[in-house]
Protein backbone atom coordinates (compact mmCIF):
# COMPACT_ATOMS: atom_id res chain seq x y z
CA UNK A 1 0.00 0.00 0.00
CA UNK A 2 2.69 2.59 0.95
CA UNK A 3 4.87 1.40 -1.93
CA UNK A 4 1.39 2.16 -4.34
CA UNK A 5 1.20 5.56 -2.67
CA UNK A 6 4.66 6.55 -3.20
CA UNK A 7 4.48 5.19 -7.17
CA UNK A 8 1.05 7.09 -7.75
CA UNK A 9 3.13 10.38 -5.61
CA UNK A 10 5.67 10.34 -8.21
CA UNK A 11 3.40 10.15 -11.09
CA UNK A 12 1.60 13.10 -9.88
CA UNK A 13 5.03 14.84 -9.00
CA UNK A 14 5.62 13.99 -13.23
CA UNK A 15 2.90 15.63 -14.41
CA UNK A 16 2.81 19.00 -12.69
CA UNK A 17 6.56 19.42 -13.88
CA UNK A 18 5.47 18.35 -17.38
CA UNK A 19 2.53 21.04 -16.96
CA UNK A 20 4.69 23.68 -15.56
CA UNK A 21 7.24 22.92 -18.09
CA UNK A 22 4.77 23.49 -21.06
CA UNK A 23 3.54 26.58 -19.51
CA UNK A 24 7.10 28.58 -18.77
CA UNK A 25 7.24 27.41 -22.59
CA UNK A 26 4.53 28.86 -23.74
CA UNK A 27 5.18 32.42 -21.59
CA UNK A 28 8.83 32.62 -22.97
CA UNK A 29 8.25 31.30 -27.11
CA UNK A 30 9.06 34.07 -29.36
CA UNK A 31 5.70 35.86 -30.56
CA UNK A 32 4.90 35.25 -34.49
CA UNK A 33 6.57 37.48 -36.79
CA UNK A 34 4.18 40.44 -37.67
CA UNK A 35 3.88 41.63 -41.39
CA UNK A 36 4.90 45.25 -41.87
CA UNK A 37 1.67 47.36 -42.84
CA UNK A 38 1.74 48.40 -46.24
CA UNK A 39 0.85 52.00 -43.97
CA UNK A 40 4.06 52.60 -42.83
CA UNK A 41 5.40 52.16 -46.72
CA UNK A 42 6.34 55.53 -48.13
CA UNK A 43 3.05 56.60 -50.11
CA UNK A 44 3.13 57.55 -53.88
CA UNK A 45 4.48 61.18 -54.33
CA UNK A 46 2.17 63.72 -56.11
CA UNK A 47 3.59 66.52 -58.05
CA UNK A 48 3.14 69.96 -56.89
CA UNK A 49 3.22 70.78 -60.28
CA UNK A 50 0.62 73.87 -60.75
CA UNK A 51 -0.32 77.00 -63.06
CA UNK A 52 -0.42 80.16 -61.55
CA UNK A 53 -2.24 82.32 -63.91
CA UNK A 54 -1.56 85.84 -64.80
CA UNK A 55 -5.18 86.49 -63.89
CA UNK A 56 -6.78 86.36 -61.01
CA UNK A 57 -10.23 84.12 -61.39
CA UNK A 58 -9.36 80.74 -61.98
CA UNK A 59 -12.06 77.54 -62.18
CA UNK A 60 -10.25 74.33 -60.82
CA UNK A 61 -8.99 71.76 -62.62
CA UNK A 62 -11.47 70.55 -65.46
CA UNK A 63 -9.97 67.43 -67.05
CA UNK A 64 -10.75 63.69 -66.10
CA UNK A 65 -8.41 62.33 -63.56
CA UNK A 66 -5.74 60.17 -64.84
CA UNK A 67 -3.66 57.65 -63.03
CA UNK A 68 -0.88 58.48 -60.85
CA UNK A 69 2.20 57.75 -62.66
CA UNK A 70 5.61 56.82 -60.66
CA UNK A 71 7.63 59.47 -59.61
CA UNK A 72 10.01 59.85 -61.22
CA UNK A 73 13.61 58.85 -60.17
CA UNK A 74 15.69 60.69 -58.36
CA UNK A 75 12.81 63.67 -58.73
CA UNK A 76 11.67 63.98 -55.43
CA UNK A 77 14.15 63.48 -52.43
CA UNK A 78 17.97 63.37 -53.41
CA UNK A 79 19.21 60.55 -55.32
CA UNK A 80 16.76 57.85 -53.94
CA UNK A 81 14.20 56.22 -56.38
CA UNK A 82 11.30 54.93 -54.36
CA UNK A 83 8.10 53.11 -56.57
CA UNK A 84 4.68 54.32 -56.26
CA UNK A 85 3.29 51.02 -57.39
CA UNK A 86 0.20 50.21 -54.82
CA UNK A 87 -0.32 47.13 -53.89
CA UNK A 88 -3.64 45.39 -53.32
CA UNK A 89 -3.19 46.55 -49.37
CA UNK A 90 -2.10 49.57 -50.10
CA UNK A 91 -5.30 50.30 -52.59
CA UNK A 92 -7.34 49.01 -49.48
CA UNK A 93 -5.58 50.87 -46.25
CA UNK A 94 -7.37 53.88 -44.80
CA UNK A 95 -6.17 57.20 -45.26
CA UNK A 96 -7.16 59.75 -42.46
CA UNK A 97 -7.69 62.89 -44.75
CA UNK A 98 -8.06 66.44 -44.01
CA UNK A 99 -9.01 68.30 -46.82
CA UNK A 100 -8.80 72.50 -46.91
CA UNK A 101 -11.01 74.04 -49.59
CA UNK A 102 -12.29 77.40 -51.20
CA UNK A 103 -15.42 78.01 -52.88
CA UNK A 104 -15.28 80.81 -55.09
CA UNK A 105 -18.05 83.01 -56.71
CA UNK A 106 -16.69 83.62 -60.47
CA UNK A 107 -18.13 86.55 -62.56
CA UNK A 108 -17.61 86.56 -66.25
CA UNK A 109 -18.30 89.40 -68.43
CA UNK A 110 -20.04 89.26 -71.33
CA UNK A 111 -18.08 89.74 -74.71
CA UNK A 112 -18.42 93.23 -75.45
CA UNK A 113 -19.24 94.86 -72.37
CA UNK A 114 -16.50 97.46 -70.94
CA UNK A 115 -15.26 96.17 -67.44
CA UNK A 116 -17.52 99.41 -65.84
CA UNK A 117 -20.50 98.45 -67.45
CA UNK A 118 -19.60 94.14 -66.25
CA UNK A 119 -17.47 94.46 -63.61
CA UNK A 120 -15.96 90.73 -63.22
CA UNK A 121 -13.88 89.10 -60.60
CA UNK A 122 -14.42 87.21 -57.73
CA UNK A 123 -15.46 86.59 -53.76
CA UNK A 124 -15.77 83.85 -51.64
CA UNK A 125 -19.18 82.14 -51.71
CA UNK A 126 -20.80 80.59 -48.53
CA UNK A 127 -22.89 78.31 -48.15
CA UNK A 128 -21.93 75.58 -50.06
CA UNK A 129 -22.29 72.19 -49.37
CA UNK A 130 -19.86 69.55 -49.93
CA UNK A 131 -20.31 65.93 -49.35
CA UNK A 132 -17.22 63.29 -49.55
CA UNK A 133 -18.30 59.93 -50.82
CA UNK A 134 -16.88 56.56 -51.00
CA UNK A 135 -18.93 54.72 -53.09
CA UNK A 136 -22.61 55.39 -51.60
CA UNK A 137 -21.47 55.88 -48.51
CA UNK A 138 -20.84 59.68 -46.90
CA UNK A 139 -17.57 59.94 -45.67
CA UNK A 140 -18.54 63.94 -44.18
CA UNK A 141 -20.22 66.95 -45.38
CA UNK A 142 -19.11 70.30 -44.72
CA UNK A 143 -20.28 74.13 -45.27
CA UNK A 144 -18.43 77.21 -46.44
CA UNK A 145 -18.24 79.82 -44.47
CA UNK A 146 -18.70 83.64 -44.57
CA UNK A 147 -14.84 83.80 -46.13
CA UNK A 148 -15.60 80.76 -48.46
CA UNK A 149 -13.30 78.17 -47.13
CA UNK A 150 -14.71 74.72 -45.90
CA UNK A 151 -12.43 72.05 -43.75
CA UNK A 152 -13.38 68.33 -44.00
CA UNK A 153 -12.09 65.64 -41.67
CA UNK A 154 -12.22 61.48 -42.40
CA UNK A 155 -11.42 58.32 -42.69
CA UNK A 156 -11.49 56.71 -46.30
CA UNK A 157 -10.27 53.87 -48.08
CA UNK A 158 -9.56 54.01 -52.03
CA UNK A 159 -10.89 56.48 -54.25
CA UNK A 160 -12.82 59.46 -52.85
CA UNK A 161 -15.39 61.28 -54.84
CA UNK A 162 -17.69 64.53 -54.40
CA UNK A 163 -21.07 66.13 -54.36
CA UNK A 164 -21.46 69.52 -54.30
CA UNK A 165 -24.40 71.73 -53.85
CA UNK A 166 -24.20 75.49 -54.92
CA UNK A 167 -26.30 78.14 -53.44
CA UNK A 168 -29.59 79.57 -54.90
CA UNK A 169 -28.04 81.84 -58.38
CA UNK A 170 -24.99 79.43 -58.93
CA UNK A 171 -23.68 76.86 -60.45
CA UNK A 172 -20.34 74.48 -59.85
CA UNK A 173 -18.48 74.40 -62.55
CA UNK A 174 -15.98 71.67 -63.28
CA UNK A 175 -15.92 69.75 -60.05
CA UNK A 176 -13.37 66.87 -60.10
CA UNK A 177 -14.90 63.71 -59.47
CA UNK A 178 -12.25 62.40 -57.69
CA UNK A 179 -9.69 63.39 -55.25
CA UNK A 180 -5.94 62.85 -55.38
CA UNK A 181 -3.81 62.28 -52.42
CA UNK A 182 -2.48 65.67 -52.18
CA UNK A 183 -5.72 66.94 -51.86
CA UNK A 184 -6.72 64.24 -49.48
CA UNK A 185 -3.50 64.59 -47.36
CA UNK A 186 -4.24 68.55 -47.16
CA UNK A 187 -0.80 69.37 -49.34
CA UNK A 188 -3.23 71.25 -51.73
CA UNK A 189 -6.32 73.26 -51.41
CA UNK A 190 -9.30 71.59 -52.86
CA UNK A 191 -10.56 74.67 -55.06
CA UNK A 192 -14.29 74.92 -55.71
CA UNK A 193 -15.61 77.53 -58.44
CA UNK A 194 -19.08 78.37 -59.10
CA UNK A 195 -20.82 80.67 -62.12
CA UNK A 196 -23.56 82.56 -61.83
CA UNK A 197 -27.17 80.42 -63.14
CA UNK A 198 -27.42 83.04 -65.59
CA UNK A 199 -23.87 82.36 -67.55
CA UNK A 200 -24.23 80.84 -70.91
CA UNK A 201 -22.19 77.93 -71.47
CA UNK A 202 -21.05 76.73 -74.86
CA UNK A 203 -19.95 73.75 -74.53
CA UNK A 204 -16.82 71.92 -74.37
CA UNK A 205 -13.38 72.36 -75.66
CA UNK A 206 -11.12 69.20 -76.40
CA UNK A 207 -7.65 68.42 -77.91
CA UNK A 208 -4.69 65.89 -77.67
CA UNK A 209 -1.31 65.91 -77.79
CA UNK A 210 1.29 64.10 -80.03
CA UNK A 211 4.80 62.84 -79.96
CA UNK A 212 7.36 63.89 -83.03
CA UNK A 213 8.25 60.58 -82.45
CA UNK A 214 4.74 59.40 -83.97
CA UNK A 215 3.15 57.03 -81.10
CA UNK A 216 3.64 57.21 -77.53
CA UNK A 217 4.45 54.71 -75.27
CA UNK A 218 4.85 54.18 -71.73
CA UNK A 219 8.28 55.41 -71.07
CA UNK A 220 7.50 58.76 -73.18
CA UNK A 221 3.90 59.47 -71.97
CA UNK A 222 3.89 62.79 -69.20
CA UNK A 223 4.04 62.38 -66.23
CA UNK A 224 0.79 63.57 -63.81
CA UNK A 225 1.23 67.24 -63.39
CA UNK A 226 3.97 67.96 -65.85
CA UNK A 227 1.96 69.51 -68.46
CA UNK A 228 -0.95 71.99 -68.06
CA UNK A 229 -2.96 73.52 -70.44
CA UNK A 230 -4.72 77.17 -69.42
CA UNK A 231 -7.73 78.88 -70.78
CA UNK A 232 -7.82 82.28 -70.54
CA UNK A 233 -10.96 84.67 -72.00
CA UNK A 234 -9.68 87.08 -74.38
CA UNK A 235 -12.38 89.94 -73.71
CA UNK A 236 -12.20 89.26 -70.14
CA UNK A 237 -8.39 88.27 -68.79
CA UNK A 238 -9.91 87.95 -65.12
CA UNK A 239 -11.38 84.68 -66.34
CA UNK A 240 -9.62 81.47 -66.84
CA UNK A 241 -9.90 77.61 -66.31
CA UNK A 242 -7.07 75.07 -66.23
CA UNK A 243 -6.86 71.32 -66.94
CA UNK A 244 -4.50 68.60 -66.45
CA UNK A 245 -3.58 66.21 -69.62
CA UNK A 246 -5.68 62.67 -69.42
CA UNK A 247 -4.08 59.56 -70.15
CA UNK A 248 -5.76 57.04 -72.52
CA UNK A 249 -5.79 54.42 -74.78
CA UNK A 250 -7.68 54.53 -78.80
CA UNK A 251 -9.76 51.47 -80.79
CA UNK A 252 -6.72 50.05 -81.26
CA UNK A 253 -4.60 50.08 -77.81
CA UNK A 254 -2.03 52.59 -78.43
CA UNK A 255 -1.68 55.39 -75.88
CA UNK A 256 -3.44 58.75 -76.22
CA UNK A 257 -2.63 62.06 -74.28
CA UNK A 258 -6.02 64.20 -74.34
CA UNK A 259 -7.10 66.94 -72.20
CA UNK A 260 -10.65 68.49 -71.86
CA UNK A 261 -12.71 71.69 -70.52
CA UNK A 262 -16.14 71.28 -69.68
CA UNK A 263 -18.74 73.73 -69.09
CA UNK A 264 -16.68 76.69 -70.88
CA UNK A 265 -18.77 79.95 -70.73
CA UNK A 266 -19.43 81.37 -74.04
CA UNK A 267 -17.00 83.92 -75.80
CA UNK A 268 -13.52 83.19 -77.53
CA UNK A 269 -10.59 82.31 -75.42
CA UNK A 270 -6.57 81.79 -75.82
CA UNK A 271 -5.04 78.10 -74.73
CA UNK A 272 -1.77 78.18 -73.45
CA UNK A 273 0.47 74.87 -72.98
CA UNK A 274 2.90 74.63 -70.49
CA UNK A 275 5.51 71.44 -69.57
CA UNK A 276 8.17 70.81 -67.33
CA UNK A 277 9.71 67.87 -69.16
CA UNK A 278 12.39 70.42 -71.08
CA UNK A 279 11.17 69.49 -74.63
CA UNK A 280 9.91 71.85 -77.22
CA UNK A 281 6.12 72.44 -78.22
CA UNK A 282 4.39 73.52 -80.94
CA UNK A 283 2.39 75.58 -80.73
CA UNK A 284 2.85 77.26 -77.05
CA UNK A 285 -0.77 79.19 -77.69
CA UNK A 286 -3.96 78.79 -79.76
CA UNK A 287 -6.99 80.77 -80.12
CA UNK A 288 -10.26 78.47 -79.33
CA UNK A 289 -13.99 78.75 -79.48
CA UNK A 290 -16.75 76.83 -77.62
CA UNK A 291 -17.54 74.44 -78.35
CA UNK A 292 -14.32 73.16 -79.95
CA UNK A 293 -12.61 69.56 -80.60
CA UNK A 294 -9.48 68.16 -82.44
CA UNK A 295 -7.45 71.05 -81.14
CA UNK A 296 -3.57 69.69 -81.08
CA UNK A 297 0.22 70.60 -79.72
CA UNK A 298 3.03 68.66 -80.50
CA UNK A 299 5.90 67.96 -78.64
CA UNK A 300 9.39 67.87 -79.95
CA UNK A 301 11.56 64.96 -78.54
CA UNK A 302 13.64 63.68 -80.71
CA UNK A 303 16.45 66.02 -79.50
CA UNK A 304 19.62 64.30 -77.21
CA UNK A 305 18.65 63.96 -73.86
CA UNK A 306 21.42 63.11 -70.91
CA UNK A 307 20.58 62.72 -66.92
CA UNK A 308 20.59 65.62 -64.57
CA UNK A 309 23.03 64.70 -61.45
CA UNK A 310 23.13 67.10 -58.35
CA UNK A 311 25.93 66.78 -56.08
CA UNK A 312 24.69 68.59 -53.13
CA UNK A 313 27.29 69.77 -50.26
CA UNK A 314 26.88 71.42 -47.01
CA UNK A 315 29.39 75.38 -47.71
CA UNK A 316 30.40 75.41 -43.82
CA UNK A 317 31.66 72.21 -43.53
CA UNK A 318 31.99 70.39 -47.36
CA UNK A 319 30.05 67.20 -46.39
CA UNK A 320 27.76 65.62 -48.49
CA UNK A 321 23.80 66.23 -48.75
CA UNK A 322 21.88 63.49 -49.89
CA UNK A 323 18.79 64.40 -48.12
CA UNK A 324 17.76 67.54 -50.38
CA UNK A 325 14.72 68.25 -52.74
CA UNK A 326 14.69 69.76 -56.58
CA UNK A 327 12.21 71.12 -59.01
CA UNK A 328 11.53 73.08 -61.79
CA UNK A 329 10.47 76.45 -62.81
CA UNK A 330 9.22 76.92 -66.07
CA UNK A 331 8.26 80.43 -66.75
CA UNK A 332 5.74 80.17 -69.90
CA UNK A 333 4.78 83.34 -71.82
CA UNK A 334 1.54 83.49 -73.62
CA UNK A 335 0.13 85.74 -76.43
CA UNK A 336 -2.49 87.94 -74.71
CA UNK A 337 -2.17 86.96 -71.11
CA UNK A 338 1.45 86.87 -69.38
CA UNK A 339 3.56 84.28 -67.94
CA UNK A 340 2.60 81.40 -66.32
CA UNK A 341 4.57 79.89 -63.54
CA UNK A 342 4.34 76.06 -63.53
CA UNK A 343 7.05 73.92 -60.64
CA UNK A 344 7.59 70.60 -60.06
CA UNK A 345 9.85 67.62 -59.91
CA UNK A 346 12.71 67.91 -62.87
CA UNK A 347 12.63 64.32 -64.36
CA UNK A 348 16.33 64.01 -64.05
CA UNK A 349 16.90 60.51 -66.08
CA UNK A 350 16.14 62.15 -69.06
CA UNK A 351 16.16 65.57 -70.00
CA UNK A 352 16.69 67.35 -73.05
CA UNK A 353 20.11 68.65 -73.53
CA UNK A 354 19.34 71.41 -75.59
CA UNK A 355 17.56 74.34 -74.20
CA UNK A 356 17.14 77.49 -71.53
CA UNK A 357 15.63 76.01 -68.04
CA UNK A 358 15.68 76.89 -64.26
CA UNK A 359 15.92 74.89 -61.41
CA UNK A 360 15.87 75.31 -57.62
CA UNK A 361 16.82 72.59 -55.10
CA UNK A 362 17.12 72.74 -50.77
CA UNK A 363 17.40 70.64 -47.75
CA UNK A 364 16.41 70.50 -44.30
CA UNK A 365 17.87 73.76 -41.94
CA UNK A 366 19.23 75.35 -45.30
CA UNK A 367 18.38 78.36 -47.61
CA UNK A 368 17.26 77.37 -50.67
CA UNK A 369 19.78 77.14 -53.69
CA UNK A 370 18.92 78.66 -57.91
CA UNK A 371 20.12 77.63 -60.85
CA UNK A 372 19.40 77.13 -64.70
CA UNK A 373 21.12 74.65 -67.44
CA UNK A 374 24.40 76.78 -67.48
CA UNK A 375 25.13 75.32 -63.44
CA UNK A 376 25.81 71.85 -65.21
CA UNK A 377 28.96 70.29 -66.65
CA UNK A 378 28.54 67.57 -69.01
CA UNK A 379 30.48 64.30 -67.56
CA UNK A 380 30.94 60.53 -68.64
CA UNK A 381 27.55 60.99 -70.90
CA UNK A 382 25.45 63.04 -67.84
CA UNK A 383 25.44 66.61 -67.09
CA UNK A 384 26.46 67.28 -63.50
CA UNK A 385 25.86 70.40 -61.46
CA UNK A 386 27.93 70.95 -58.18
CA UNK A 387 25.62 73.02 -55.46
CA UNK A 388 26.77 74.37 -52.35
CA UNK A 389 24.12 74.36 -49.41
CA UNK A 390 24.45 77.73 -47.00
CA UNK A 391 22.82 78.51 -43.62
CA UNK A 392 19.67 81.39 -43.46
CA UNK A 393 16.64 81.76 -45.81
CA UNK A 394 16.37 82.29 -49.17
CA UNK A 395 13.60 82.71 -52.35
CA UNK A 396 13.04 83.46 -55.89
CA UNK A 397 10.93 86.22 -56.29
CA UNK A 398 8.58 86.80 -59.04
CA UNK A 399 6.92 90.19 -59.76
CA UNK A 400 3.80 90.38 -62.05
CA UNK A 401 2.07 93.45 -62.71
CA UNK A 402 -1.47 93.15 -63.39
CA UNK A 403 -2.75 95.54 -66.62
CA UNK A 404 -4.46 94.25 -66.75
CA UNK A 405 -3.20 91.18 -67.23
CA UNK A 406 0.39 89.90 -65.63
CA UNK A 407 3.34 90.82 -67.09
CA UNK A 408 6.56 90.57 -65.72
CA UNK A 409 7.71 93.47 -63.86
CA UNK A 410 11.42 94.28 -64.91
CA UNK A 411 13.87 96.81 -62.63
CA UNK A 412 11.59 96.79 -59.87
CA UNK A 413 13.55 97.00 -56.09
CA UNK A 414 12.47 94.60 -53.92
CA UNK A 415 12.44 95.13 -49.59
CA UNK A 416 12.76 93.22 -46.95
CA UNK A 417 11.77 94.11 -44.00
CA UNK A 418 12.45 97.58 -44.48
CA UNK A 419 15.85 97.55 -46.38
CA UNK A 420 16.41 97.17 -49.97
CA UNK A 421 17.52 93.97 -51.15
CA UNK A 422 17.64 93.34 -54.51
CA UNK A 423 16.15 94.20 -58.02
CA UNK A 424 13.69 91.89 -60.80
CA UNK A 425 15.47 91.12 -63.91
CA UNK A 426 13.98 91.00 -67.54
CA UNK A 427 12.34 88.25 -66.32
CA UNK A 428 10.96 89.88 -63.30
CA UNK A 429 12.94 87.47 -61.01
CA UNK A 430 15.44 87.89 -58.34
CA UNK A 431 16.95 85.68 -55.68
CA UNK A 432 16.79 87.19 -52.18
CA UNK A 433 18.73 85.95 -49.09
CA UNK A 434 18.70 86.31 -45.43
CA UNK A 435 20.08 84.92 -42.11
CA UNK A 436 16.38 85.00 -41.05
CA UNK A 437 12.93 84.62 -42.25
CA UNK A 438 12.27 88.32 -43.10
CA UNK A 439 8.98 89.97 -41.61
CA UNK A 440 7.66 91.78 -44.37
CA UNK A 441 8.49 92.22 -48.52
CA UNK A 442 7.60 95.35 -50.58
CA UNK A 443 8.14 95.92 -54.31
CA UNK A 444 9.07 99.81 -55.21
CA UNK A 445 8.12 100.61 -58.58
CA UNK A 446 7.17 103.54 -60.12
CA UNK A 447 3.12 103.70 -60.65
CA UNK A 448 2.51 100.17 -58.78
CA UNK A 449 1.69 98.91 -55.39
CA UNK A 450 2.12 95.69 -54.00
CA UNK A 451 -1.39 93.36 -53.56
CA UNK A 452 -1.63 91.71 -50.33
CA UNK A 453 0.89 89.84 -47.64
CA UNK A 454 3.65 87.86 -50.90
CA UNK A 455 5.07 86.11 -47.60
CA UNK A 456 2.30 84.26 -46.76
CA UNK A 457 1.78 82.85 -49.65
CA UNK A 458 -0.65 83.25 -52.90
CA UNK A 459 -3.61 81.53 -53.67
CA UNK A 460 -3.19 78.85 -50.85
CA UNK A 461 -0.29 77.69 -51.32
CA UNK A 462 2.99 78.74 -50.32
CA UNK A 463 6.71 79.50 -51.66
CA UNK A 464 7.96 76.29 -50.28
CA UNK A 465 5.16 74.90 -52.76
CA UNK A 466 6.08 76.47 -55.37
CA UNK A 467 9.63 75.21 -55.27
CA UNK A 468 11.03 78.21 -53.30
CA UNK A 469 9.14 80.94 -55.43
CA UNK A 470 7.70 83.71 -53.61
CA UNK A 471 4.60 85.82 -56.05
CA UNK A 472 4.18 89.01 -55.96
CA UNK A 473 1.35 90.79 -57.80
CA UNK A 474 1.40 94.34 -57.99
CA UNK A 475 -1.45 96.82 -60.21
CA UNK A 476 -1.58 100.17 -60.91
CA UNK A 477 -1.74 103.03 -58.02
CA UNK A 478 -5.55 104.70 -58.10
Amino acid sequence: MRAFALSLLIVLAAGIAFLLWKTTSVLVATPPTERSSTRDAVPAVDTDAELDPSNASTLGVSAVPSPAAPSPASAERGEVARSSAPTRESALDTLAARVFGNATAVFVRAPGRSREDDPAGRRPIPGVVVTFLNGDRVLARVESGRDGRFEARFETAGTCALQVAAPAGWRPANVPSTLSRAVLEGGRPLELAFLTAETEIAGEIRGVLHTESGAWCAETLPKRGAVLLDLVSVSDPFFSMRAEVENGVDARGAPTVEFVFREVPRGEYELTLSALDGFRWHPKSQRATPPAAGLSFLRYDKEQSLPLVFHVFDARTHEPITDFEARRLALTPSHDNGVFLHTGPIELGTFPAQGTFQWSLWADDHAAAFGDETSFVEQAGARVAEVLLEPGWSTKVLVLARDPTARPLANAEVWLDGARAGRTNAEGMVVLRAKERPKTLDVRADGFAVVGKPLEGHAGKTAEQRGQVTLVFVEPKR
